[in-house]
């Protein structure tokens, strides 16, 4: 597969004095990117495939960039596989970033990172199960975050984040129209990072049927960093289980009425300090597929 991709975004965005009807500029600014693509799929053997690409862009300010990647998949005896994966990316400042608000800092430079995974995957009970586990290693450089500096709020590029962890999964069909599912994560984070919980714990049940579905999830969370550590406050962590669940009822052919729940244990949380997040949320309606 090969190709390639042109963007131009941005604009002029402004805000009108009601009192005097006059008008101030917030911003007026555009960007655009060229790149070119090229991936491929080479079944090297019957047990061995590789993958490999690259993509070549240039920014209007950002300059040239990069990304390649490349794994290898081996099929193994009972329907196990296993992938490497070398991966790079980046990501160019927004505008926002750059020019809008206090926070503004025209020198950011691009965000890049490296990654590496190993993924383990196999099928029992004639596939009606699937297990996995992922082993990832992180590495970028430049991340962008917004610090407190003099006293102001500065987009900064705060230097090398380092983070390494693994990812469990267990899927199972116990029934006609019954799947249950469950994953465990667990990060290690050398350089803190906002919003990323240390360790995840998902479950979830569903049920369908031809003329109803339900399901419900527990979602817990724990080491989650909603603030940084400064010079003048203690990072700050959050903790918390989420419970949501959801039923569609089939009315006449493929007319369905849904409802959805999330939150049910009203819990008090924030994914980033100062920003707390609803407690319970209900959620109805029609769907219709023709």
């Amino acid at each position: 597969t090969f190709g390639f991709d042109y963007q131009h975004f941005g604009g002029h965005a402004w805000n009108r004095v009601i009192a005097n009807d006059t008008e101030v500029d917030i911003i007026d600014q555009t960007q655009s990117e060229v790149a070119g693509y090229v991936d491929f799929h080479q079944q090297l053997v019957s047990w061995l495939a590789l993958d490999a690409g690259i993509r070549l862009g240039n920014h209007s300010e950002a300059g040239f960039n990069y990304a390649p990647q490349g794994g290898l998949s081996f099929i193994l005896p009972h329907d196990a596989e296993i992938k490497v994966l070398v991966s790079r990316g980046y990501r160019n400042p927004t505008i926002r970033e750059l020019y809008m608000y206090k926070p503004a800092n025209k020198e950011l430079d691009p965000v890049s990172l490296w990654n590496y995974e190993f993924s383990y995957r196999q099928h029992f009970l004639q596939r009606r199960m699937r297990v996995g586990l992922n082993l990832f290693y992180l590495h970028s450089d430049n991340n962008i975050e917004t610090q407190m500096v003099e006293g102001k709020p500065l987009n900064v590029n705060t230097g090398e984040l380092k983070n390494a962890g693994f990812e469990a999964e267990v899927n199972c069909r116990v029934w006609r129209g019954l799947h249950i599912g469950t994953n465990y994560s667990f990060l290690h984070m050398e350089n803190l990072t906002l919003a990323a919980p240390e360790h995840k714990f998902n479950l979830s049940v569903g049920y369908h049927h031809d003329r109803f579905r339900v399901g419900s999830s527990l979602q817990c969370i724990s080491g989650l960093y909603t603030a940084l550590a400064t010079k003048d406050a203690p990072a700050i962590t959050e903790s918390f289980v989420l419970w949501n669940a959801n039923a569609s009822v089939r009315i006449w052919r493929e007319l369905w009425a849904n409802v959805k729940a999330d939150n049910l244990l009203g819990q008090e949380y924030e994914i980033n300090a100062g920003f707390p997040m609803p407690k319970t949320t209900v959620m109805g309606g029609i769907s219709w597929t023709f």
